[in-house]
């Protein structure tokens, strides 16, 4: 296997996928946004990046949605928002807050509410 450094294929406008698996694969479309120069070239390279929330509807009231039921193995969910999450009513479901992660309910993965900021 040989090693190749990121700024060796990766240019500004590029789009890649990239594949990674917790014990089910999560595949990400990327774009490069920009070049990010840290405080010195002697610090770890860090890939800064953000994945960009989508704008959750509750399926019941269309309001901000806040948390998220997965219905099924596919992938497919129900989004509720602070309101309407009391009134829902199904111990057989999954019920957790929504993330900006891709792994949002995949095998149970609640993570961080992520609201990180670059400089």
């Amino acid at each position: 296997m040989s090693e190749v450094k990121a700024k060796e294929v990766l240019t500004v406008g590029m789009f890649f996928k990239h594949e990674y698996d917790f014990g089910s694969t999560t595949t990400l479309k990327l774009t490069v946004m920009d070049k990010y120069r840290g405080a010195s070239a002697k610090d770890p390279i860090t890939l800064p990046a953000r994945n960009e929330i989508e704008d959750y509807r509750c399926s019941n009231c269309g309001k901000k949605a806040e948390y998220a039921c997965m219905e099924n193995e596919y992938g497919d969910f129900t989004y509720l928002c602070e309101d309407c999450v009391d009134k829902f009513e199904d111990d057989d479901l999954f019920i957790f807050r929504i993330t900006n992660s891709p792994r949002m309910g995949v095998c149970g993965y609640e993570g961080e509410l992520d609201t990180y900021q670059l400089y």
